[in-house]
Parts: structure tokens; sequence; C-alpha cells
């Protein structure tokens, strides 16, 4: 039965169909890369409103109106879904209800679908130990860091932020093994360069990762080029530039130091 809703989305088809006449050859690299990011703000888009739908479906118990055990059954069944691939859209349109900010995010694309997964499932998690206000601010937090970070990346962020949130985390298990504690070893060579090893708190590294990460980007070297030397060297480089502008800070050198357990 064809609705509003049917019309619209086959008007917007219509327009797609269009591109097929588009001779993409012709168009200057500018064109094309603005040809691209706004077919992935539809297709953002188009998902939000199927995972709207989806969300709705569920709610109402449409499936077993039309004589199907589910909402993933009937995708499976109707639209020759994979079992996993039907699955996971069901559950986070059902998240994504709880979760509205996102879904406007999803709409207008600036957070795509995967990274919608792994918000969803932080924020469920942030809700079992706080309140709506800390629920609310750690999705404004999660989506700003989604307008740079891929989804995994994401995920880790999300880790750390309930680390800060949680610290002591679950009722260990019976012999479950203890997280290792932060250290930093160091040596001086004979030619007077330093090496060493360490390991941070969770939330000390993720701040860590993100200063060097910015500080060891490849930048241009000159007119006729760009700097390109390896990971290694730009993160040493990097490093050695956060190292001086401590040295001019007027902070107090361990003020910040965490008291010993």
């Amino acid at each position: 039965m064809r609705g509003p809703a049917a019309v619209a989305v086959e008007q917007v088809l219509g327009g797609l169909a269009r591109l097929e006449e588009l001779e993409l050859w012709s168009l200057s690299s500018g064109e094309l890369v603005g040809l691209t990011e706004v077919l992935h703000r539809a297709s953002s888009s188009v998902a939000a409103h199927g995972l709207r739908a989806l969300a709705e479906f569920e709610a109402r118990g449409v499936a077993v109106e039309v004589g199907a055990a589910s909402t993933v059954a009937w995708l499976t069944g109707s639209l020759r879904m994979g079992l996993g691939q039907a699955a996971r859209p069901v559950a986070l349109a059902k998240a994504l209800v709880e979760c509205p900010v996102t879904l406007d995010a999803v709409a207008g694309g600036a957070v795509s679908v995967e990274q919608a997964e792994v918000i969803t499932k932080t924020l469920a998690q942030v809700a079992s130990v706080a309140g709506d206000d800390t629920v609310a601010q750690a999705e404004v937090t999660l989506l700003r860091n989604a307008e740079e970070f891929f989804p995994a990346r994401l995920a880790k962020i999300g880790h750390y932020l309930l680390e800060v949130l949680d610290p002591d985390g679950h009722e260990p298990s019976e012999g479950a093994p203890e997280r290792p504690e932060p250290f930093l070893t160091l040596r001086t060579l004979a030619d007077g360069t330093c090496e060493g090893e360490f390991r941070l708190d969770p939330v000390t590294a993720l701040t860590f990762t993100q200063i060097v990460g910015a500080a060891s980007a490849p930048r241009p070297s000159s007119d006729q080029g760009r700097d390109l030397p390896g990971a290694g060297r730009r993160r040493a480089d990097g490093f050695a530039d956060l190292i001086k502008l401590a040295a001019g800070s007027k902070a107090r050198p361990g003020a910040g130091r965490r008291p010993s357990r």
C-alpha cells in the first residue's frame, strides 16, 4: 500500500536515477569530492529514516500482524536479508529511540551507522552506572569525537569514558588478573639519546595518544613537496615538541601526581 512516505522515497530514488546519466569522467576532482560527500550524507539520511521506520515497525508489532514471528524474521523472509544483517539494524533502531540526538546526527550525515552502534552501546553502559544528565553529557562527548574518529577508535573513547565514570568496574571474578600498574623506565645512552618503556592508565593514554597523534601528522615541508618521514620518527618529533612545550610551562612538576594506592 503506497502512502505519502512511499511517494516521497520514490521521488528521491527518481532523483538518484538521474546520476546514471552523469559521466563521472567529466567531473573535476573537486566536483567528484563534493559528489562523494553528498552521496555519503544522502546514504546516512536514508539509513536514519530506515531505522526510524524499523523502530516504529518493531514497537507496533507489525511483523506479527503480517504473519512473521518477529521483525528480524520478516526482514529475512520478505527482504531476503541474512540473519545478522537483519538483527543489527533492528537492535540499533530500538536503541536509537532512546538517543534521538544521535539519530538526528545520523540523519544529517554527521555520524555513520557504525558510529551510532558504538555510541548507543556505550550510552547503555553509561546509563547503568550514571544518571540521565551524565548520559546526555556522554552522548554530546561521543558525538563530538565522532566528527574525528572512526568507529574502533570511538569505541576506545567510550571505554575510557566508562573507566572515568565507573573506575572500579564490575566485581572481578576470582582469579581474574589485575590490570598492570602504570610505569615509566628511562635509560640514557652513551651518545646522549634516551630510550625507555612506559604504560599509561586509560584516561591518560587517551589524552597522550590524541596529542601525539595531532603533533605528529605529516606536514608540508616546502612548496615543492611534503615531509614524509616514517610514522615512528614523526611521533618522536611530536613527542619532543610536547616535552619542549612542557619545559616552558609554569606548572610545577608533580603537582598533578596521583596518590599511590
